[in-house]
C-alpha cells in the first residue's frame, strides 16, 4: 500500500491511503477513488496533461466509478476491493450523498478578496473542518440541508460545491497535496473536527431544485435543423454535471443519431467530469430507450429553470394541434426594400446588445461615458462621431462617484460652458446592485417611457429609445457563476428580449491572458455566451505602455458593417484641491477621454509621433539634468560628468546619449567649456555654467 506524505498524516502508525477512505467512510462520508498524479506531475490515468479538456488528477477512475461519484459508498467492502485494486488511488468525497457542503476559497482567482469583503458585510463564513487544497487555497465544509439546492460561487473566487465532490487527504494533486489544516482535522483523534452548520449568507441563497417532467405522450417527435439550433440555446440552462439529468439528455436526442450525438456532445463538455470516451461508449451501448423521453422533454426541464426562449409559445402551439412550421402565406415585401441599420454611434456600434471588455484598471467607465453622453447630445462642438439620434442615457453602475467625477472633469476641461446640472434631463445614474436578471429585466418596461422625440425627414417624430449602460456585468448580475454558460446566456436571453429595440452596453472585465495587448488576444471574462450572445463585442486596451497611452476600442465582433473598425480615445487628466471629510485639503484627480476616429496609416503615425515626443522630453530632461549637475559641481571635465548619475528622478541615459548631450549644450551655448594651458592628468579642459573662473585659480582644482 502507498504511504500518504508525512505532513499529512492524521492518525497514528503511518497509515494507508485504505486507512484514510475507510476512516471517511466511519463518519458517514461517501468516497470513491479518483486519479493522484505521478513524481512529476502527470495524471496516473496515462492521458497526456496537455490533452484539450483533460486535468491531470483529480478526476473519478472510471472503470471502478462508471458514473462517477454517484458510485460513491461507505461500504468497507467496496472500499477495500477499490484500493487493492489500485493502492495509490485518491480519495474523492461525494458531497451531496454525505450531506456536505465545501466552500472553496480559490486564492489564485481572488477568493481570498472576496472572502474578506463577504465576511466584513456578513460576518465570519467559519467552519470547524478545514482542509487546505492544492492550490493553496481552502475548503471549508458544512452540513447541508437535504433536499435543497445552492448556488454554485458566492463570489469571484469563492465557489459553493455540493452536488459534485471534492479531493480530500492524502490525494496527491498537480500543484502539491491535500491536507487538513491542524486542528481542523475529522480524524484527529484526540478533537476529531465536525463539519459546521451553515452560515445565515449561504443559507438565505438555498432553494428547491426544479422539478423536471420528463414524459411524452406524442409519440416519437420530428426534429428539424431549427430544432437543433433551439435544444443548443435551451442546454444552457440545463446541469451538465448532473448524472441523471446527463443521461435524460442523450436519451431525448438518441433518436437523431449523430446529429443528437453532436449536440449531447458539445453540451457535455462544460462540464468537469466530460470525457470523451465514456460518453462515446455511453451512446453506443447504454441508452437503448430512446422514445422513454423526447426532445421536447429537454426545452421543459430548460423552461422550468428559467430559459425563455422562443419555444416556450410553439410547446403551446403544438399543444393545440397547430405545428410552428407549418407552411404559412408569407409576405415578401421586406425583400423590396432596404432596411439602414440604426447605429448608437454612427458607422461604428448598432443597437442591440453589445460587450465592452477591458483589462482592470484600463479606463473602461473614463472611455465608455464621454462616448454615451455623446449619444445624449452632450459632447464637445464639433465631434465627430455625434450620432444622428439623439437618446436619454441610463448608466447603471457600481461606482457612481466615478461617474460623477468623469462627467466633472467634462464639464470642466472638456466641454466649454456645460455644467453638472445641465444633464440632470438627460442623463440617469443608479447604483448597481447584483440583481437576479429576471429582475433587471423588469425595469425596461419603465424605461421604454423615456424616449426622445427626434424629427424625420418627412416632419413625422421618431422616439428614440434611451442607451443603457450596465458598467459592469458582475455588479449588474447576480449570478452563481460567470462562467455558466447557462446562466450567462439565461441573463442574455432576459436582456435581448427584454429589451428589444434599446441600445445596450454592457462593460465587462477581460480574461487573465499573456501576450500582447492588442484585442485580439483578449477576450470577455466568463461564459461565452457573453460574447456568442451579444450583437457586437469590443475591446478597450492602451495602445503602448505608458499610463497615458491613448486607449483603443477595438470592434472584435460586428452583426453589422462598421466604417473604421477602432477609435482611439486620449485620456485627459487634471488635478484640483479640495476638502476631505475631516476638512483638511487633499488633491483629487479627474480625468475623462476625448474619442478620435483614425483612418488608414494614421494610428501607426499617431504611435511614432508619442514616439517622437517621448523622446524629445527624455533629450530635454537630460540635457536640464546635466546642466544642473555642471552648476553644481563646476570645473570638472566633461568625462567626469558623463560617469555621473543624473538628478534624482531623473532620466536614465547611457554614457553615449550624455556625451551627445553635452555637445549640444556646448555647441548651444548653454554650458562652456574652458581650456586649460596645461593638461591636468589627461584633462585638457573643464566645463562651467554661469560660473567666473579666475585665471589664478590653481588648474589642479580643475579637470579631475
Amino acid at each position: 500500500m502507498s504511504k500518504p506524505p508525512k505532513h499529512i498524516w492524521a492518525v497514528d502508525n503511518e497509515p494507508t491511503t485504505l486507512d484514510f477512505a475507510l476512516a471517511y467512510a466511519k463518519l458517514g462520508w461517501y468516497v470513491l477513488p479518483v486519479w493522484s498524479v505521478d513524481g512529476n506531475g502527470d495524471c496516473r490515468c496515462g492521458r497526456p496533461s496537455n490533452e484539450s479538456g483533460h486535468k491531470p488528477g483529480k478526476h473519478p477512475q472510471s472503470k471502478l466509478v462508471p458514473h462517477g461519484h454517484h458510485d460513491a459508498t461507505i461500504s468497507e467492502e467496496t472500499i477495500k476491493d477499490w484500493w487493492s485494486t489500485d493502492p495509490n488511488a485518491g480519495i474523492g468525497v461525494s458531497l451531496a450523498h454525505s450531506g456536505l457542503i465545501a466552500l472553496d476559497i480559490d486564492p489564485q482567482n481572488d477568493g481570498q478578496e472576496s472572502l474578506t469583503r463577504l465576511e466584513a458585510e456578513h460576518g465570519v463564513l467559519h467552519s470547524e473542518c478545514v482542509a487546505k487544497t492544492q492550490g493553496g487555497g481552502e475548503h471549508r465544509l458544512f452540513t447541508a440541508e437535504e433536499g435543497l439546492s445552492y448556488p454554485g460561487t458566492l463570489d469571484q473566487g469563492l465557489d459553493l460545491k455540493h452536488h459534485g465532490y471534492i479531493c480530500v487527504a492524502p490525494t496527491l494533486g498537480v500543484s502539491g497535496d491535500y491536507k487538513w489544516k491542524v486542528g481542523y482535522s475529522p480524524l484527529s483523534k484526540s478533537n476529531p473536527a465536525k463539519p459546521s452548520e451553515l452560515p445565515e449568507l449561504i443559507k438565505g441563497k438555498a432553494r428547491a431544485p426544479a422539478n423536471y417532467s420528463l414524459t411524452e405522450e406524442n409519440g416519437v417527435p420530428i426534429a428539424t435543423a431549427q430544432t437543433f439550433d433551439d435544444l443548443r440555446d435551451a442546454l444552457k440552462y440545463v446541469d451538465a454535471d448532473d448524472y441523471t439529468t446527463w443521461v435524460n439528455v442523450g436519451t431525448a436526442l438518441k433518436p437523431y443519431g449523430e446529429n443528437g450525438y453532436k449536440v449531447w456532445t458539445e453540451w457535455s463538455s462544460g462540464s468537469d467530469k466530460f470525457d470523451a470516451a465514456s460518453q462515446r461508449k455511453k451512446w453506443d451501448r447504454d441508452i437503448d430507450n430512446p422514445h422513454s423521453i423526447t426532445y421536447r422533454s429537454i426545452f421543459k426541464m430548460a423552461i422550468d429553470n428559467g430559459w425563455v426562449g422562443k419555444f416556450t409559445k410553439e410547446l403551446e402551439v403544438i399543444a393545440e394541434g397547430e405545428h410552428p412550421l407549418s407552411l404559412q402565406a408569407s409576405d415578401h415585401a421586406g425583400a423590396k426594400t432596404v432596411t439602414v441599420f440604426e447605429y448608437i454611434f454612427d458607422d461604428f456600434m448598432s443597437t442591440g446588445v453589445n460587450v465592452v471588455a477591458g483589462a482592470p484598471g484600463v479606463g473602461k467607465t473614463t472611455l465608455i461615458i464621454p462616448m454615451a453622453l455623446a449619444t445624449a447630445h452632450l459632447c464637445p462642438a464639433g465631434f465627430e462621431l455625434k450620432p444622428l439620434v439623439r437618446r436619454n442615457v441610463i448608466i447603471i453602475t457600481e461606482s457612481v462617484v466615478q461617474v460623477q467625477r468623469v462627467i466633472y472633469s467634462l464639464c470642466n476641461w472638456g466641454m466649454t460652458g456645460m455644467r453638472p446640472e445641465d444633464f440632470e434631463d438627460r442623463v440617469k445614474v443608479i447604483q448597481a446592485h447584483r440583481l437576479d436578471p429576471k429582475i433587471v429585466a423588469q425595469v425596461a418596461a419603465e424605461y421604454k417611457e423615456w424616449t426622445v422625440p427626434n424629427e424625420k425627414a418627412n416632419g413625422e417624430t421618431y422616439d428614440a429609445l434611451p442607451l443603457v449602460v450596465f458598467d459592469t456585468a458582475n455588479a449588474v448580475f447576480d449570478l452563481e457563476n460567470e462562467n455558466d454558460n447557462a446562466q450567462v446566456g439565461r441573463a442574455m436571453a432576459y436582456i435581448k428580449q427584454s429589451f428589444l429595440g434599446f441600445p445596450i452596453v454592457i462593460v465587462s472585465h477581460t480574461a487573465k491572458v499573456l501576450g500582447s495587448g492588442e484585442s485580439d488576444y483578449l477576450s470577455p471574462r466568463g461564459a461565452s455566451a457573453w460574447t456568442g450572445d451579444a450583437h457586437g463585442v469590443y475591446t478597450v486596451f492602451k495602445d503602448g505602455d505608458d499610463n497615458h497611452a491613448p486607449r483603443i476600442l477595438k470592434a472584435t465582433k460586428v452583426r453589422f458593417p462598421t466604417t473604421f473598425p477602432e477609435l482611439t480615445f486620449d485620456v485627459v487628466t487634471n488635478k484640483e484641491e479640495h476638502k476631505n471629510v475631516l476638512g483638511y485639503n487633499a488633491e483629487i484627480w479627474f480625468m475623462h477621454s476625448v474619442a478620435r476616429v483614425l483612418r488608414d496609416g494614421e494610428r501607426a503615425q499617431l504611435k511614432e509621433e508619442i514616439k517622437d515626443a517621448k523622446e524629445s522630453e527624455q533629450w530635454e530632461r537630460i540635457c536640464d539634468d546635466l546642466t544642473t549637475l555642471i552648476k553644481s559641481d563646476p570645473g570638472k571635465s566633461r568625462s567626469y560628468y558623463e560617469r555621473m548619475s543624473l538628478a534624482d528622478g531623473g532620466v536614465k541615459a547611457s554614457q553615449e546619449r550624455k556625451e551627445r548631450a553635452i555637445d549640444n549644450l556646448i555647441s548651444s551655448g548653454r554650458i562652456e567649456k574652458v581650456m586649460l594651458d596645461k593638461p591636468v592628468g589627461r584633462a585638457n579642459h573643464f566645463l562651467r555654467v554661469d560660473v567666473v573662473v579666475e585665471d589664478s585659480i590653481e588648474r589642479g582644482k580643475y579637470a579631475v
